[in-house]
This record gives C-alpha cells, sequence and structure tokens, in this order.
C-alpha cells in the first residue's frame, strides 16, 4: 500500500479545479472535530434509509 501525503494539494492539470479548505480554529492538525453534535431522530431516519439502498 502506497503512503500518501495529504498535507499539501497533489499536482494536478489545469483542466482540475480545486478549493482550499480553511480548517475552523476549534480543529486539532488531524481535522476531527472534539464533539459530534446530537442529530434527531429525523436525521437518524434519513442516514438509515440511505444505507438500506
Amino acid at each position: 500500500m502506497q503512503e500518501y501525503d495529504f498535507s499539501q494539494m497533489p499536482t494536478v492539470s489545469d483542466h482540475v479545479f480545486t478549493a482550499k479548505l480553511q480548517k475552523p480554529e476549534y480543529l486539532k492538525d488531524d481535522w476531527i472535530e472534539p464533539k459530534q453534535r446530537e442529530y434527531t431522530s429525523k436525521e437518524h431516519n434519513i442516514w438509515d434509509q440511505l444505507y438500506r439502498r
């Protein structure tokens, strides 16, 4: 398996659009949120339906 360096954008042709993301202040360097928000039962139901497909 090849190791990837995700800290930099890969070199791509001029035909590819890329947008640099701004990391929110509250995220650490790994971009993982400290705690996810609580989801409503309606939101859970939507994901349950999508995964059943």
